[in-house]
């Protein structure tokens, strides 16, 4: 959100990159995510080779170059913090709709 207030700080609107700058696969990014519930991805989730880019695909990395340059954008987490934090924002929005304190 840090990175957010510093765009809507400078004069003129303009496009950034924001991110870690780390390389995460869709699967480890699950993996991950599963790990932290205390879960096992194969008990809960299919996965169908029909959906998978066909070809070999490139590696995605957020290039913050830009955001750095103009604001001094430096990431401050990592992404098994992201998903902690995600987690944990889905979780307390669960507990309050469902009425339950856990």
């Amino acid at each position: 959100m840090e990175a957010a207030w510093n765009i809507l700080q400078l004069d003129h609107p303009d496009d950034f990159v924001i991110g870690t700058g780390e390389a995460v696969s869709v699967q480890q990014f699950l993996e991950e995510a599963f790990a932290q519930l205390g879960l096992s991805v194969k008990d809960h989730v299919v996965i169908d080779q029909k959906f998978f880019r066909p070809g070999k695909t490139s590696t995605l990395i957020a290039d913050y170059a830009k955001a750095k340059k103009v604001f001094g954008y430096e990431p401050k987490i990592k992404y098994k913090e992201l998903i902690k934090l995600m987690i944990d924002a889905d979780m307390e929005e669960q507990k309050q709709l469902s009425g339950v304190d856990k």
